[in-house]
């Protein structure tokens, strides 16, 4: 799904500022995100993926356990399976479409 984008901008002053901005547009608030702005937040510049990136072990994701084109496209390429949660309530799996959630990593090559 495709979001327009906003006509404002909100200038974050510091890492909470930013993620209470991400929930106020009805965001999740996954650990990439956190991971992603508290790196924007920790250099003094402009920072570019690659050098966000270099600072980082691997990636780690969630997809749904019924969800297996995701999960057949993470295994596909070399994510391992990690563990797997029960959703924490009815409202949650149904979003999903399932009865919970899969962890997923890659460790990233030096």
């Amino acid at each position: 799904m495709t979001v327009a984008a906003q006509d404002h901008q909100h200038v974050a002053r510091d890492v909470a500022d930013a993620l209470s901005v991400v929930r106020a547009h009805g965001l999740r608030l996954t650990g990439a995100r956190r991971i992603l702005l508290e790196a924007l937040f920790a250099v003094d510049r402009p920072a570019t993926a690659d050098e966000i990136a270099a600072g980082l072990d691997g990636v780690a994701l969630d997809t749904g356990l019924a969800n297996a084109p995701a999960r057949a496209l993470y295994e596909g390429y070399g994510f391992a399976r990690g563990s797997m949660r029960r959703a924490p309530d009815d409202r949650i799996a149904e979003a999903i479409g399932g009865p919970g959630f899969v962890s997923y990593f890659k460790r990233r090559r030096r």
